[in-house]
């Protein structure tokens, strides 16, 4: 189990695997429990599971759609772009398409 140790700024670092094994993104919100001695951080997302997997669905057909004439690899560069979008409406809680 590793170590963390809390900075000046009250701030934990979490070690690199953790954050690639769990996806985790700079900007993502955590729930915080204080059970006992121990505290847990529970990553959350501020919209509800399924509405956020329909808008990312709708974005994922439009950039197909858009796209169809276009080599393979210009759409999944498209659909990682509409990944980013999503991402960053998260982060910055501004909805393009609501």
């Amino acid at each position: 189990m590793p170590i963390v140790k809390l900075g000046k700024s009250r701030q934990v670092t979490l070690p690199k695997w953790l954050i690639e094994e769990m996806n985790l993104q700079v900007g993502d919100y955590f729930e915080l429990q204080h059970e006992g001695d121990r505290i847990v951080l529970i990553p959350k997302t501020l919209v509800e599971k399924n509405q956020a997997r329909a808008r990312l669905s709708r974005l994922l057909n439009q950039a197909w759609e858009a796209n169809r004439d276009r080599d393979p690899q210009e759409i999944e560069a498209a659909i990682e772009q509409a990944i980013s979008e999503v991402r960053t409406e998260r982060r910055t809680g501004a909805v393009v398409d609501p």
